[in-house]
This record gives C-alpha cells, sequence and structure tokens, in this order.
C-alpha cells in the first residue's frame, strides 16, 4: 500500500479523516507547515529541514501523507511568497523519500488544482500550484530520470504556457531548463 495517496472516500468521510488525522499530529509537527510558509528565509529553511527529519526519524504513513496533502495545498495557497518555499520542500521531501512515486505526486497536484474544473477565481492558484508542482518535481533531481512523470510534466508545462497573461512566461523557462538538463545529463531520448 502506497503511502503517497489515501483511499477514496465520500466527502463526509473524508471531512471527518482529515479531522481525525489533524488530531493524531503533534503540534511540533503541524507547526512545520505554519513556518514553511513564514517570510523569513532562515525560518522557512529551518522548518522544512525540522520536517523532513521528523519524518526520517518517526516514519508513520498517516503523517507522510498528511505532509504530502499540506505541501500539495501549499503550492496554491494566496500568499504568493508562500508557494515557492512549499514547492522547495516538497522538493526536497521527494529528493529524501525517493520511494514516493512522482506521477502520484503530479497526478494528485492535478487533482487538487484542475485546470479543467477551475473557476475564475481559482485560476491563478491553480496555475500557479501546477507550475510549482513541476517545479518541485524538477527541483527534486528525480524528473530526469522518470521518462513517464517527466513526459507528463512537459504536457502540463506546454498547458500552462497558454495562459501567459496569468504565468508570463514562467512555463516556457520551466520547460527550457528541464529539457536542457535533461539534454546536459545524456539521458535525452525523443520527446
Amino acid at each position: 500500500k502506497s503511502p503517497t495517496k489515501a483511499e477514496p472516500a465520500t466527502p463526509a468521510e473524508a471531512a471527518q479523516s482529515d479531522r481525525h488525522s489533524l488530531l493524531e499530529h503533534s503540534r511540533e509537527f503541524l507547526d512545520f507547515f505554519w513556518d514553511i510558509a513564514k517570510p523569513d528565509q532562515e525560518t522557512r529553511l529551518r522548518a522544512t529541514e525540522k520536517l523532513l527529519e521528523y519524518l526520517r526519524t518517526r516514519p508513520n504513513d498517516s503523517e507522510m501523507k498528511y505532509a504530502l496533502k499540506r505541501l500539495i495545498t501549499g503550492l496554491g495557497v494566496g500568499r504568493e511568497a508562500a508557494r515557492p518555499c512549499y514547492s522547495l520542500a516538497l522538493a526536497q521531501l521527494l529528493q529524501s523519500f525517493e520511494d514516493i512515486p512522482l506521477c502520484d505526486i503530479l497526478d494528485q497536484i492535478q487533482e487538487k488544482y484542475s485546470l479543467q474544473a477551475m473557476n475564475k477565481a481559482m485560476m491563478r492558484p491553480s496555475l500557479f500550484a501546477n507550475l510549482f508542482g513541476v517545479l518541485a518535481l524538477f527541483q527534486s533531481g528525480r524528473l530526469v530520470k522518470d521518462k513517464e512523470a517527466l513526459m507528463k510534466s512537459v504536457q502540463l508545462l506546454k498547458i500552462l504556457s497558454q495562459h501567459p497573461n496569468h504565468l508570463q512566461g514562467q512555463p516556457i523557462k520551466a520547460l527550457v531548463d528541464i529539457l536542457s538538463w535533461n539534454m546536459d545529463s545524456g539521458t535525452s531520448e525523443r520527446m
């Protein structure tokens, strides 16, 4: 059973499960997520390091699921300065825990921030969440090694590039970076 995705449930069951899950987590664990979004860079970096250390020393499926859920949710938060922080924390978590499938994470991001189901109010956060999600996968250092996740990410960046008013060319820059890295590492194949 993969620790990266919760079992499907009805909305009522999911809400009850989230409340129960939240009660299981210690205050220390929950504070990491608040600190990851704080304006002070040292606080953010320290919180990310502490979160990773916490998850390494206390392996727990429910806490890993919760951490992934919170970091993915953070990719689309309203405070724009917090998005890169959550993206970096997610990248470092994926780098540290290589058993977490990248495609599962990308699927969760796209499910949470669906581009097909977004309304006007959620357009900007959804676009940025998807962009920062792909950047997290890339920054983990694992994306260029996972052909399926790489292809899905390239396709997503192509879709995101169709929204230049919101993203100002960032998906194209990310695509160029990923493809350049892929070619430099000698693993390029026809895409």
